[in-house]
C-alpha cells in the first residue's frame, strides 16, 4: 500500500512478523480473538515502523476501540480505531453509528459519523496519518520515549473522551505483552 501524500510505501505482510519474535501472550483469548490479533500484527508493525509510532499502542487501541475486531464499525467497515469522518484519502465513504462518549464527565450515547475503509490496512494508514498531525505529535516514539508516555499523551491530547483511556491502553499492552511489537 502506498501513501502518496507522504511518499512512503508500507508493506503490509504478516508473514514478515514471526510469532517467536514478538512473543504475545494470548492465554485466555478465544480462538477468534487470537486469529484477529495475529491478522493485524503485520500491519501494525509495518505502519508503526514507517511512521515512527508504537505498534503496541496501535494494537491496544484497535483492541479497545473495536472489541477485538467484533464491533460493527470494525467488522463491517474496517475502522479499527473509531476514526471519525475526516475526509481522509484512505476512507471509502462514511457510516453513522451510535457511540459512547464522555461529555462533562458522564458517559453518553451519541450519533457519530465514522470513516469506512476498504480494509484494515487502510485503517492503520489513516491512524498513522492522524497521529502524524501536529495535535498528536507527542505520541511519536521520538517524543514520547515509551509506550506508557505515548498512551498518556494520547489521552492528554484528547484522542478519546474516556478519562481512563491511557490506563486502559497500558493495561492491555501489559496483559498481552504488546510492547514486544515495538
Amino acid at each position: 500500500v502506498k501513501d502518496t501524500t507522504a511518499n512512503k510505501t508500507y508493506w503490509i505482510d504478516a508473514r514478515g512478523v514471526s510469532a517467536k519474535t514478538i512473543n504475545l501472550i494470548t492465554t485466555g483469548l478465544l480462538a477468534t480473538q487470537q486469529t484477529w490479533l495475529y491478522s493485524i500484527v503485520g500491519s501494525s508493525v509495518n505502519v508503526a515502523n514507517v511512521s515512527g509510532l508504537y505498534a503496541s499502542i496501535m494494537v491496544a487501541q484497535a483492541i479497545l476501540e473495536s472489541g477485538w475486531g467484533s464491533s460493527m464499525l470494525a467488522s463491517v467497515n474496517h475502522n479499527l480505531f473509531g476514526i471519525k469522518a475526516n475526509g481522509s484519502q484512505y476512507a471509502n465513504g462514511t457510516v453513522t453509528y451510535q457511540t459512547g462518549e464522555y461529555i462533562n464527565g458522564s458517559e453518553s450515547t451519541i450519533s457519530g459519523t465514522f470513516n469506512n475503509y476498504a480494509s484494515a490496512e487502510y485503517s492503520f494508514l489513516d491512524y498513522a496519518n492522524t497521529m502524524n498531525k501536529a495535535k498528536y505529535a507527542n505520541v511519536s516514539r521520538s517524543v514520547a520515549g515509551s509506550y506508557q508516555q505515548a498512551a498518556q499523551n494520547l489521552s492528554d491530547d484528547g484522542y478519546a473522551t474516556d478519562p481512563e483511556y491511557a490506563d486502559h491502553l497500558i493495561s492491555i499492552i501489559q496483559q498481552y505483552d504488546l510492547q514486544s511489537l515495538d
